[in-house]
């Protein structure tokens, strides 16, 4: 073996070409299936960084008839399961949160992700502080103590990673809160939390307020679907005792890894697929490289046979060549790999899970040697086979050197692996395109606003200076006035959420005079918005008016209105016009004393939770009836956006210095940011379906190329009897577009096959959409002629002397 190696470098060394087309072919293709390797590692088969994760399960409130699964909890809910559930060992509720941690230097304060959690939620996932102890049951009640548990990460930009940081004390939204544990290195859950407080809620919340998350823990041998089928005979049984809450609602569970990773498998399946088309075409590329060289190594192979060596001494020799030259394509393949794990991370936008790690690792090196061996043994052993079994007598005397059976046989084969590769790329360029199509089409989606020159950011106001919302209503009017005052602003306005920005408020509401059933309310997304916010974001008001001063200035007290979208009103009253006036109330047809809202006006739909699906039911409402304390706040600014962040942020710094913002992005940013899973997928798919494409072109040259070759005295024979150079052109081209026909005709079998999949990953466009199936046939039809044209002029030009006297 080892004398077999060394041979193979001499060889491999000796005919660079060949080995850098070899290399390069295998370097692409190995190199985009490691990367997506590493990606279903990192979301399907990773173990998540917490104590026997398989026995995690998520559980969730479904509401079938609304299509609602594995819905957020109600906390009075979550009790219940915690007490008389039989299958669970543990469970914890938790939702994502904010904090403004004072710099401790007179600077002002930081923001900083972070959850709230109840005190059996480290315990239900297995981890333990690393230093200080974990929260106590005592702990997680109204009018416990203020603690607080951080992560390593803020332990040591914070505190210097000094031991003495547990029971020292921080301020955290304007409180003081104690440090009382550390967790370990990286850990960050749910999502990128820096730190944890308990929720200490009120067991009497509200059963229809559905706001957080659950975790549980299987106890010893009991299934998924057991668990599943226990919360469900707990949520049958809250049913009947609170129907005005929990009429319609049930419960369910899934393990951890599908409730978290679930969405992204059918597109990580594509993508593996279309990595493997990748490769296969990067195979027959190799394949049709090893076949030439075997036929110009055919007296080589026939003296090694005639001096005694034996047929697998040969199989050997050339199976260790492939292998040699599949590893070290998927040595370069591996450094490719890292560039497109870049590339795929700066490519997902609003952060990466702490759990969810892109990278090269132990187990993605050993896949990708495994598939280097693999691809070494599937191009290889072909050339291998023929070159173990040489016709001694023909090869010897070079009279099979042209022509021969053996040589019609290489060429045959050579053209099926061509057209393999150009039905591939064809299948890959269809996906490409019908994605890419889909995400220009939602980048050019009306959102129903002006996104341009907007700046977009968040403050939460917490603590004792906003205990209360006239304390908030205050600030913000004093905020929003000197904000309206400066330079480069044109207006700006708050919103308790902006459209497309992740966050939604719905509420479940009755018309008057058409009552629903419980159970089956109408959902309103509502909006608690500022006097310009509306005309910042110009929204126009189609019917109607907005509100009035004395409107925007009541708490809700005297009288509730609202501003509808064009959709609700023509869903409850036929026409805007015949909305106003109308009210409606938040609740269920079953409250005795509802508090009526009157609709003063009637907006224009716009586009909140997302750009492919139509408005929903939308409603506006004056800020002072919302009593919240997190608002967006959005700028129209007169110029770049960007450009009046500092003036934004030193005017909200003027009114409170311990007051952070986050989220400062630009409206369009935001926007995009709402469909990077769309884009990201487009270009993937466009990736690699340029790098097939490429792959096909070289295949089908050097297929037209290697024949131009063999046939050169037949070439010259037609033109010494009178054969135009335009004729031989021709006749080469055509054989290119013959081989480029064929693969065309099968690669759009195969796509009406496969796009199919693609269906629920699409907008706008059918998966069959005949304008991109012509067009990338065009695509490929014109590759194939390029791709022949360099022979086809090399073949025009063959001297016949010359051609009749070739050997």
């Amino acid at each position: 073996m080892l004398q077999d190696l060394r041979f193979a470098i001499r060889t491999l060394i000796k005919n660079p070409a060949f080995t850098i087309a070899s290399v390069l072919c295998l370097a692409l293709g190995i190199g985009v299936n490691a990367t997506i390797f590493s990606c279903v590692r990192a979301l399907l088969l990773r173990p998540f960084p917490y104590r026997n994760p398989d026995e995690l399960v998520a559980i969730g409130e479904s509401n079938p008839k609304r299509g609602w699964h594995m819905n957020s909890v109600s906390y009075p809910n979550f009790r219940s399961w915690q007490a008389d559930n039989k299958t669970l060992e543990s469970v914890g509720i938790f939702s994502g949160t904010s904090f403004n941690l004072a710099s401790g230097n007179g600077g002002g304060a930081d923001f900083v992700q972070g959850g709230n959690v109840s005190w059996t939620m480290f315990h239900t996932l297995g981890i333990a502080p690393k230093i200080g102890r974990d929260f106590l049951e005592d702990e997680d009640r109204i009018g416990a103590p203020a603690i607080i548990i951080i992560s390593d990460r803020l332990w040591h930009d914070r505190f210097d990673g000094r031991p003495n940081v547990i029971g020292q004390s921080i301020t955290v939204n304007g409180i003081p809160y104690t440090v009382i544990g550390v967790m370990p290195e990286g850990f960050a859950f749910p999502s990128a939390a820096d730190a944890w407080t308990t929720m200490r809620l009120d067991p009497l919340t509200s059963r229809g307020n559905h706001s957080w998350n659950v975790i549980g823990r299987l106890k010893s041998g009991v299934t998924v679907e057991q668990a599943s089928g226990d919360v469900s005979r707990i949520a049958a049984g809250l049913e009947s005792q609170f129907p005005g809450s929990n009429t319609g609602w049930s419960a369910e569970a899934k393990t951890l890894r599908d409730y978290q990773t679930g969405q992204f498998r059918p597109m990580l399946l594509i993508m593996t697929a279309s990595v493997g088309f990748v490769l296969l075409i990067a195979c027959a590329n190799v394949a049709n490289l090893l076949l030439a060289r075997a036929a110009a190594r055919a007296k080589e192979m026939a003296v090694r046979v005639a001096l005694g060596a034996n047929s697998w001494r040969v199989i050997r020799q050339m199976l260790t060549e492939s292998i040699l030259v599949s590893l070290v394509g998927a040595t370069l393949g591996v450094v490719f790999a890292f560039a497109f794990l870049g590339w795929i991370r700066a490519s997902i936008l609003g952060g990466i899970p702490f759990w969810m790690r892109f990278t090269i690792d132990g187990p993605v090196l050993l896949f990708t040697v495994a598939v280097a061996v693999a691809t070494g043994l599937l191009f290889g052993i072909v050339p291998a086979l023929q070159s173990a079994r040489p016709n001694l007598n023909e090869t010897l005397r070079d009279a099979g050197a042209r022509g021969s059976s053996a040589g019609r046989s290489r060429q045959r084969l050579r053209s099926s692996l061509v057209i393999g590769e150009v039905a591939l790329s064809l299948v890959l360029l269809v996906g490409a395109a019908l994605l890419i199509r889909s995400f220009l089409g939602m980048q050019n989606v009306n959102p129903g606003f002006d996104s341009s020159h907007l700046l977009t950011m968040r403050v939460t106001m917490t603590g004792p200076a906003y205990d209360s919302m006239y304390k908030r209503f205050a600030f913000l009017d004093r905020f929003l006035t000197q904000l309206n005052s400066r330079p480069g602003i044109v207006s700006a306005g708050i919103a308790n959420n902006i459209p497309l920005g992740g966050r939604n408020n719905n509420q479940f509401f009755n018309v008057e005079g058409q009552p629903a059933k419980v159970g089956s309310e109408p959902l309103l997304e509502i909006r608690w918005v500022s006097p310009k916010y509306l005309e910042t974001m110009r929204i126009s008001v189609v019917v109607g008016r907005m509100f009035t001063q004395q409107e925007w200035a009541d708490s809700g007290v005297t009288g509730r209105v609202a501003v509808i979208n064009r959709n609700m009103a023509q869903q409850f009253w036929k026409t805007p016009q015949n909305a106003i006036g109308k009210r409606f109330a938040f609740g269920s047809a079953t409250d005795t004393a509802p508090r009526w809202i009157t609709i003063v006006g009637v907006a224009a739909d716009i586009k909140h939770k997302q750009l492919s699906s139509p408005p929903d039911l939308q409603g506006y409402m004056p800020y002072r009836q919302g009593g919240w304390n997190s608002t967006a706040i959005v700028v129209r600014a007169s110029g770049d956006p960007t450009k009046v962040t500092s003036t934004v942020l030193a005017t909200l710094k003027q009114g409170d210095p311990l007051l952070p913002a986050f989220r400062i992005m630009s409206m369009e940013a935001n926007i995009a940011q709402s469909y990077w899973q769309q884009a990201l997928y487009g270009k993937m798919f466009g990736a690699f379906a340029a790098i097939a494409v490429v792959l096909a072109a070289v295949g089908v040259y050097g297929v037209i190329s290697y024949a131009v070759s063999q046939r050169t005295q037949e070439i010259g024979v037609r033109v010494a009897l009178g054969a135009q150079r335009a004729d031989v052109f021709r006749l080469i081209v055509g054989q290119g577009m013959m081989l480029g026909g064929i693969g065309i005709a099968i690669g759009l079998v195969g796509a009406l096959g496969v796009t199919r999949f693609l269906r629920t990953m699409l907008f706008g466009i059918s998966p069959f959409d005949s304008a991109s199936f012509v067009a990338v046939s065009t695509l490929l039809a014109g590759i194939a002629i390029v791709a022949s044209y360099v022979p086809a002029r090399r073949a025009a030009r063959i001297d016949p002397v010359e051609a009749l006297r070739y050997d």
